[in-house]
C-alpha cells in the first residue's frame, strides 16, 4: 500500500517557519542576548509638570523601580533634548537649560522623558514630563507725545490719528545689563519708522500695522512686537434709522444711530480716541448720546395764551479726534403742539403666555386730560409683516384683545441660498401702534406687549408680615380691617439653578393662588347648625374631663422635662469641650500660618537650602493645623445640629401634650377651642393611607435660624377680583354709611309725612326745618365726613397681589393679601371655625420661570 508524503512535508514546513520567526525576533531585539535576558522598567518620584526660570535649574530626586523596591540614582541619568540637560550637582540631580540655549521672547513648552541605564544594561524610562521655560525679559517701550510718556507691553495696541508722529524709545534688561533696541514697521505704507520716530500715514479707513522690536546684540529676528492702529479722519457724519426730524411735544423720537464716514468707508467710534460731542442749547428738546445711539425727547411747552402750532429746534454733533480739525453737522427738528394723548386701562404689564390673551381699552384725552368718548382709535402691528404670525389682534371699538398665535411651520421657515432651511424665533415683544385723530392732528401711542413661555417651575422663598389694624384701617377701611387679616408678602427673585451654583437670571411669574398660608384654627360648637353629632359635652362634664387629662399630661410632661434637663447638661458639656478644642486648633493654625509667612518673607533675602527646607516643613504644618481647625469646626456644627433637631422634636411633643389636655369633642359652652389635627381624621379615608392636614404640610423653611413654617391647615388668600369687586358692599357696612342711611331715611319719611297740602297755608316751621335738613345739613355732613370708598379701592388696586405678578431677576415686590377673621362654616361638622394664628416665618411657593422670545414651533427642519 502506498502512503502519502503530504503530512511529513507539512510538518517539516511548519518547523522551518517557526525557526525563521524565532531568528527574526532575536535579530530585531538588540537589547537582549541569548545568554542573559535583559528587562526594562520605570523611573519614579518625578513631577508631571516643571516650570523653569531662565538659567535656573529644578532639583529632581529620581529613583528606578525594581519590583516594589525604589532605589535612588547616583549616575547614568540622561536626557536627549536640544535645549535641556540634567546634571548631578551637590549629590542632587538638576534639570536646566543647556549652555547652547539661546534667548527667546515667549514662553517655551516641551515634553521630555528621562532615561537611566543600569550598569547591567537594563533601561529605565520616565513618563512624559511637561516643561515650561519662562523667558528672562524685562522689555521697556516708551512712546512719547507732547511731553507724555507711556510704557507699553508687547501685547498692547497703540492708536494714532493719520499724520500723527510719536517718539519711541526701546530698551531691555538682559541679566541686569541694559540693551538698546529699535522699532521697525512691517507696514510702512501705514506707519513709517524714521529713526526714533513713528509717523502715521494718510489712510482711507482705520488700518493696523505691526511694529517689530529688534536687538542686534541678541539676534536678528524680532524679539517682540506690538500693534499700531491708525485712525482715519472722518469727513462726514450720517444718521441711520432717523425716520423724520418732527416731534409732538411730550413724545420721544425713535432711537437713531450716528455713522462716521470717510468717503465710502465707515469709521467706528472709539471711546476717548474718536468721540462724538452733542451740543444742545434748546430748551424744548432733551437729547442724550449713549455711544453711537441718540435719544431725543420733545419736552412740554410752557402754557401760553396763544401758543404757536410749531416750534423749531436743532442739535449739533461734532467729531473730536486727536488733534484733527473737528467735523460738525447740525440736525434741525420741528416740534408740533400736542392736542391730546391716549391712555390704556388696564395697562398691560404681564406678558402673554402660550395660548393666552390680554385685553385693554384705549381712551383718547385732550391736552387738558378730559376723555373724548367719541374719538375712535385704530390698532395695528408696528411691524405687521414679521409679527402677525405670532399674535392676533381683535378690536371692538376702543377695546383691544391680543391673542397668542402658533404659526404654521411654513410661515416661519425660509430657505438660504445654500438650500438649508432656517426657522425664525418668536420675538421677545411686539409693538401695537395706536392711532387717533383729534382736531385733525394724529395722536399716536405705542403699546408694547411682551411674549414669554414658561421654561420651568421653581420654589421661591417668601415671608409674611401681619399689618396692624390702624394702618389697615387707614389704607383699606375699617370694615376691611375688622373682617380680614391684612398681610404683606415680599417676593424676591434670587433663584438659583438646581445645583445651587449659578443664578437663573430670568424673570419669574408669581401666582397669588400659589401662596398657601399656614394657619392655626379655632372651633366653636354652634347648636343652630343642627348637625347630628354622636355626642355633645355638657360644659361641666367637659371641665371635669379636661382636669383628668391635664393631670395625666402634667405627669408625662414632668418626666419628659427631667429627661430634657439631663440631656441639656450633657449637651452643654459637649459644646464647652468642642469650643475649647476649636479655639486651640484655630490658635495653632494661625501660629503655623504666621510662621510660614515669616519664612516666605525671609526667603526673599536668604536663598539657602536650609530656609527652603524650613518653608516646606512650615507649609505642611500649616496645612495640617488648618485641617484640624476645620475638623473641630465641623464637630461643633454637628453638635449644634443635633441640639436643634432635639429641640424640634421636643417642641412637637409638647404641642401634642397641649392638644391632649383638651377633650376634643363638641362642647356647648359658646367658647372658642383649639382646633386639633384629629378633628380632620374622619374626613380622610383611613388614618394610615391618607396624608392628613398637619403642621408638617408646608415645605421646609430655607433659613436655618427659623423654624419650619407649618400649621394645622393651609389657607389661600382672597383673590384680587374678590377684594376689588366687594369694596362697595364693605363700604355699605361702615358706620358712616349706616349713619347716613338712617339720616336719609328720617328725612325721606318726614318729607313724605309733611308733603300733604293743607289749603293755601304758609309753610310750617317743621317743613322749613326739613328743607334745611335735606338741602343744608346732609350735604354739609357729607363734606365734613367724606366717603373714602374710592381711595380704599385704589389702594387695593395698586397694592393687592394680582393673579399673576412678574418679578425681574434681582428685583423684589411687596404686595398685600387678605384672609378672613370672621367665622367659617362647613370646615368642621356642627362647628364654626376661624383663623386664630398665622405663621410669620419663611416658606416656599411655586413660581414659573419664563423665557422671553426664542420660542419656535416643534418639528423637524430638513435640507
Amino acid at each position: 500500500m502506498k502512503t502519502s508524503r503530504f503530512p511529513f512535508f507539512f510538518s517539516r514546513l511548519c518547523s522551518s517557519l517557526f525557526l525563521l520567526a524565532f531568528l527574526l525576533a532575536i535579530s530585531v531585539t538588540p537589547e537582549k542576548t541569548w545568554g542573559r535576558a535583559q528587562s526594562s522598567g520605570k523611573l519614579t518620584d518625578l513631577p508631571k509638570e516643571i516650570t523653569l526660570e531662565f538659567n535656573k535649574g529644578e532639583k529632581l530626586a529620581p529613583k528606578f523601580l525594581v519590583g516594589d523596591v525604589a532605589t535612588p540614582i547616583t549616575t547614568g541619568l540622561s536626557l536627549t533634548d536640544d535645549l535641556l540637560e540634567v546634571v548631578l550637582s551637590d549629590q542632587a540631580w538638576v534639570l536646566k537649560n543647556n549652555t547652547g540655549f539661546k534667548y527667546r521672547a515667549s514662553e517655551l513648552r516641551k515634553e521630555i522623558k528621562l532615561k537611566y541605564t543600569h550598569t547591567d544594561g537594563r533601561q529605565f524610562e520616565s513618563d512624559k514630563i511637561a516643561i515650561k521655560i519662562k523667558p528672562n525679559l524685562e522689555l521697556t517701550v516708551l512712546l512719547s507725545k507732547l511731553g507724555e510718556t507711556k510704557t507699553l507691553r508687547p501685547e498692547d495696541t497703540v492708536y494714532l490719528s493719520e499724520g500723527e508722529e510719536r517718539k519711541i524709545d526701546v530698551s531691555t534688561m538682559i541679566n541686569g545689563a541694559a540693551v538698546a533696541g529699535k522699532a521697525e514697521s512691517r507696514h510702512p505704507n501705514i506707519v513709517r519708522s524714521s529713526g526714533d520716530k513713528l509717523i502715521a500715514s494718510g489712510v482711507q479707513s482705520d488700518s493696523e500695522a505691526q511694529i517689530d522690536l529688534k536687538f542686534d546684540t541678541l539676534q536678528t529676528m524680532p524679539v517682540a512686537a506690538f500693534k499700531i492702529r491708525v485712525l482715519a479722519k472722518p469727513d462726514e457724519i450720517a444718521f441711520v434709522d432717523l425716520a423724520t426730524p418732527q416731534l409732538i411735544e411730550g413724545d420721544k423720537l425713535p432711537n437713531f444711530k450716528i455713522l462716521l464716514k470717510k468717503g465710502a468707508n465707515l469709521l467706528p467710534l472709539i471711546k476717548d480716541l474718536r468721540d462724538v460731542k452733542l451740543d444742545n442749547d434748546q430748551p424744548l428738546l432733551h437729547a442724550e448720546l449713549i455711544g453711537d445711539v441718540v435719544k431725543v425727547e420733545a419736552l412740554h411747552w410752557p402754557r401760553e395764551e396763544s401758543p404757536p402750532t410749531t416750534k423749531p429746534a436743532k442739535l449739533t454733533f461734532t467729531v473730536v479726534q486727536g488733534g484733527l480739525t473737528p467735523v460738525s453737522k447740525t440736525l434741525p427738528f420741528t416740534i408740533l403742539r400736542r392736542e391730546g394723548y391716549i391712555t390704556f386701562s388696564p395697562p398691560i404689564v404681564a406678558p402673554i403666555l402660550p395660548n393666552g390673551n390680554i385685553t385693554t381699552t384705549a381712551q383718547v384725552r385732550n391736552k387738558q386730560g378730559v376723555p373724548q368718548p367719541d374719538v375712535i382709535v385704530q390698532f395695528e402691528l408696528e411691524n405687521k409683516e414679521q409679527d402677525e404670525k405670532w399674535v392676533t389682534l381683535a378690536a371692538e371699538g376702543n377695546q383691544l384683545t391680543i391673542y397668542w398665535r402658533d404659526p404654521l411651520p411654513t410661515e416661519i421657515e425660509s430657505r438660504n441660498t445654500d438650500g438649508t432651511t432656517v426657522r425664525h424665533l418668536r420675538p421677545p415683544q411686539i409693538v401695537v401702534k395706536v392711532t387717533a385723530y383729534l382736531s385733525n392732528q394724529p395722536i399716536l401711542a405705542k403699546l408694547p406687549v411682551r411674549l414669554a413661555a414658561v421654561s420651568k417651575f421653581a420654589p421661591l422663598k417668601v415671608k409674611l408680615n401681619v399689618m396692624d389694624e390702624r394702618m389697615a384701617s387707614d389704607l383699606y377701611g375699617r370694615v376691611t380691617s375688622d373682617e380680614n387679616y391684612v398681610l404683606t408678602v415680599r417676593l424676591f427673585n434670587n433663584l438659583k439653578e438646581d445645583d445651587g451654583k449659578q443664578y437663573i437670571g430670568s424673570s419669574i411669574l408669581a401666582y397669588s393662588a400659589s401662596v398657601e398660608i399656614a394657619v392655626g384654627l379655632e372651633k366653636k360648637f354652634n347648636p343652630k347648625l343642627k348637625s347630628e353629632l354622636p355626642f355633645v359635652w355638657d360644659p361641666l362634664a367637659a371641665n371635669d374631663q379636661a382636669k383628668l387629662r391635664k393631670e395625666k399630661v402634667k405627669g408625662i410632661a414632668t418626666a419628659q422635662s427631667k429627661s430634657d434637663l439631663a440631656k441639656f447638661d450633657e449637651y452643654q458639656k459637649r459644646i464647652n469641650e468642642a469650643i475649647a478644642q476649636l479655639r486651640e486648633a484655630e490658635k495653632k493654625a494661625l501660629a503655623d500660618e504666621h510662621e510660614l509667612q515669616n519664612l516666605l518673607y525671609e526667603v526673599k533675602t536668604d536663598q539657602t537650602q536650609d530656609v527652603k527646607d524650613k518653608i516646606n516643613v512650615a507649609e505642611r504644618a500649616a496645612r495640617l493645623s488648618r485641617v484640624a481647625a476645620n475638623k473641630a469646626q465641623d464637630e461643633l456644627s454637628a453638635i449644634k445640629l443635633e441640639i436643634m433637631r432635639g429641640t424640634e422634636a421636643r417642641s412637637t411633643l409638647y404641642q401634642l401634650l397641649a392638644e391632649l389636655s383638651e377633650s376634643g369633642l363638641p362642647v356647648n359652652d359658646s367658647k372658642w377651642h383649639l382646633m386639633r389635627r384629629d378633628d380632620f381624621y374622619h374626613i380622610a379615608n383611613t388614618f394610615q393611607s391618607t396624608q392628613l392636614p398637619s403642621r408638617g404640610l408646608l415645605t421646609q423653611s430655607r433659613d436655618s435660624n427659623e423654624p419650619f413654617c407649618t400649621g394645622v391647615v393651609t389657607y389661600r388668600p382672597y383673590t384680587f377680583e374678590m377684594m376689588v369687586n366687594t369694596v362697595d358692599r364693605r363700604d355699605e357696612r361702615s358706620v358712616r354709611a349706616i349713619v347716613f342711611k338712617i339720616l336719609n331715611a328720617f328725612g325721606t319719611a318726614a318729607s313724605l309725612a309733611s308733603a300733604v297740602p293743607v289749603g293755601d297755608a304758609e309753610p310750617t316751621g317743621f317743613q322749613l326745618f326739613l328743607d334745611k335738613y335735606t338741602n343744608l345739613l346732609l350735604p354739609a355732613a357729607d363734606r365734613l365726613f367724606p366717603s373714602l370708598k374710592e381711595t380704599h379701592r385704589q389702594n387695593i388696586v395698586s397694592q393687592a397681589m394680582k393673579p399673576i405678578e412678574e418679578i425681574p431677576f434681582g428685583s423684589d415686590i411687596t404686595r398685600v393679601l387678605f384672609i378672613p377673621k370672621r367665622a367659617i362654616q362647613g370646615m368642621l361638622r356642627g362647628h364654626e371655625t376661624r383663623i386664630s394664628e398665622i405663621c410669620p416665618f419663611y416658606f416656599s411657593i411655586e413660581v414659573a420661570v419664563i423665557q422671553k422670545g426664542g420660542v419656535v414651533q416643534q418639528g423637524t427642519i430638513s435640507n
